[in-house]
């Protein structure tokens, strides 16, 4: 667990030992430590580490660790949760291996099988190896992205700088800090920055599932070294076989997370959705002891009124949910309760700080306080349902984009006749409007795909000036080659099917996980989620769109799976999108603050005068364009300034 930090040059300048304790301190949010770093100015290296969890620390976990013949040394970030089963596959070949620990697993790991031990690795982890023997620094990154790394490469210096956070790369001096167009327009529209861009010009993220290479006076090699290619493959499966297989993997997932965290007490988010809920019920078979569980509620400010339909409680449903969910398993339950009132522009600004680039949805402030609160409450480690919504159908668009599928199957005439008459249909309201718009898009395009992304380019693209605003085309770019891939490798003609391994890709990998980890690092906390085990989202993604879903009901595979899991408040109850009232507490609260930092972008010579105009037009149920540029708008203040 932790963060890591690096730079490989030729120039000694750039190899300074304060320069990268600096660099190591950016990230250190526990204190800093300059023991943790080693610096062989013999080979042009410097490595960093940052442990998350100090007091786990011990004499075999330190880091950087180098092997026995000190030829190879190891940064990792994240956790391997299969190190058992590597370790016996060590053994068997002759390894003696002291430990199950990460660190010295990957290293004998390195030493069995080179750069192919990254195809061993089960878990969350990003890591630098450096071989002194090969003169050869390589990178990898796990297949969901868990756990983030930033590079940037200068050839003028020969200089190449790698950190799991923005923030340590800012302070090594060869990075300009501008801010990159196809970053900012990729962040307008989805309301983060996918990989490989970053928001700053020059430096990139490493994808997920890749590796990179390093050697003196050589191009850096990026290598993809996993990809799903059994994409909708079990069609005549029996039913009975695939709940068997999905149950069986997805509990090995859940024991691989308690076995290799024991040494913690079991904790989990629980939000009294479904997939919280099979996490938590889980734990408890599989554990002779009570799970912790936890859950935020919100105080409601004076216009929550107005955005739920007069129904302020609506807001805090999920959490009566979850109190519900834990009294039918045991487990021992705490609830977050979040004002308004408290310093909500403060604890805005420590968010941003800690994600380094600006990211915009609003769940990221309830993610910090309840992570900064778990801290207090002495948790170390959390599992989460995340990642489920993606792998089966649980997301609104996916239910619209299989209404879109149905009536392409209609005359063009016909659909135009149904929609004109659509209310005085008895089925009126198994039809969303938005399908009947969008009908026209053909499947498996970057069109129709592409339909379902936050915002539009247009709408953005207004607001910008001068090189900024020109379409540097990105976002179909991005769509092109995600399709490109999943088409070459999987032979599929749903379009939902293409839909959700979008979302995997994009939405889980760049939007979710960041999250996780950017929220919880600062406090200590690792996030795990069983739904991400690779080895079950391989096995969950062979399975067809249409065999997970129901009509007008998400997840129903996931549903009659673990129905004996499943509490009946859970089992009955519709899906509902997170919810906050924070749209509200914008104008509650902190108008004053929000109008004096929209009012600033004009002035950094990438939007224009006209973007001032969002305050005027500001409507509390419609928050997302005004948060990502409040969002952006402290970022540019806290890092760039």
């Amino acid at each position: 667990m932790g963060s890591i930090v690096g730079i490989f040059t030729a120039t000694d300048q750039h190899l300074d030992r304060n320069l990268l304790l600096r660099m190591r301190n950016a990230i250190a949010y526990s204190g800093s430590d300059d023991s943790y770093l080693d610096i062989t100015p013999e080979d042009g290296v410097g490595l960093a580490h940052v442990p998350l969890i100090r007091r786990d620390l011990s004499a075999d976990s330190y880091q950087p660790m180098w092997n026995s013949n000190h030829t190879s040394v190891v940064v990792l970030s994240g956790t391997i949760l299969n190190c058992r089963e590597i370790r016996d596959e060590l053994e068997t070949l002759g390894f003696h291996v002291q430990s199950n620990r990460d660190t010295e697993i990957l290293l004998k790991g390195y030493e069995a099988w080179g750069t192919e031990v990254v195809d061993k690795l089960n878990g969350t982890f990003a890591f630098a190896i450096w071989d002194r023997s090969v003169g050869r620094l390589w990178l990898a990154r796990d297949r969901f992205g868990e756990q983030p790394l930033y590079y940037l490469f200068d050839q003028v210096h020969s200089t190449f700088i790698f950190a799991s956070e923005l923030k340590a790369i800012l302070e090594h001096p060869v990075v300009s800090k501008a801010v990159d167009p196809q970053g900012l327009q990729s962040y307008l529209v989805f309301g983060y920055v996918p990989a490989p861009l970053s928001l700053v010009k020059g430096v990139k993220k490493l994808q997920p599932a890749h590796s990179l290479i390093i050697e003196a006076g050589k191009t850096p090699q990026l290598h993809c070294y996993w990809q799903l290619k059994q994409v909708a493959t079990l069609q005549s499966t029996p039913e009975a076989e695939i709940r068997d297989n999905l149950r069986s993997r997805f509990e090995l997932a859940v024991k691989r997370c308690l076995d290799r965290n024991s040494n913690f007490s079991p904790a989990a988010l629980l939000s009294g959705g479904l997939d919280s809920t099979l996490v938590v019920g889980m734990m408890s078979k599989l554990l002779k002891e009570p799970v912790h569980t936890f859950s935020t509620a919100f105080e409601i400010g004076s216009l929550d009124a107005e955005i739920w339909n007069k129904n302020p409680n609506q807001c805090n449903s999920d959490a009566d949910v979850a109190k519900a969910v834990s009294a039918h398993f045991g487990t021992k339950h705490s609830q977050l309760m979040i004002s308004g009132r408290q310093d909500l522009i403060g604890t805005l600004r420590r968010c941003v700080r800690n994600f380094g680039e600006p990211h915009s949805n609003q769940i990221n402030v309830t993610m910090l306080l309840l992570a900064e609160w778990l801290k207090e409450q002495g948790i170390a480690v959390v599992m989460t349902g995340d990642g489920s919504d993606a792998i089966f159908g649980g997301e609104p668009r996916h239910q619209l984009d299989m209404q879109i599928s149905l009536l392409q199957k209609l005359p063009s005439w016909l659909r135009n006749l149904a929609y004109a008459n659509r209310n005085k249909w008895p089925l009126k309201d198994n039809f969303n409007p938005t399908a009947f718009r969008r009908a026209d898009l053909a499947p498996l395009t970057v069109e129709r795909l592409s339909t379902w992304v936050t915002y539009s380019k247009v709408e953005f693209n207004q607001l910008l000036q001068g090189e900024y605003a020109t379409d540097k085309g990105i976002i179909d770019s991005l769509y092109q080659e995600l399709l490109k891939t999943l088409l070459s490798n999987n032979d599929i003609t749903s379009n939902q099917d293409a839909l959700i391994y979008m979302d995997l890709t994009l939405d889980i990998t760049e939007e979710n996980r960041m999250r996780a980890y950017k929220t919880s690092t600062p406090s200590g906390l690792a996030s795990l989620t069983p739904f991400l085990d690779y080895e079950f989202v391989e096995y969950a993604m062979s399975i067809p769109f249409a065999r997970k879903v129901g009509w007008q009901k998400d997840k129903q595979l996931l549903r009659e799976t673990f129905s004996d899991l499943l509490p009946n408040v859970v089992q009955k109850r519709k899906k509902y999108g997170w919810r906050s009232p924070f749209g509200s507490w914008l104008k509650d609260y902190i108008w004053e603050d929000v109008c004096g930092l929209i009012k600033t972008l004009p002035e950094t010579g990438i939007f224009t005068p006209e973007v001032c105009n969002l305050i005027q037009d500001y409507k509390p149920g419609n928050s997302r364009q005004l948060w990502s540029l409040l969002t952006f708008a402290i970022w540019h203040q806290e890092v760039m300034e």
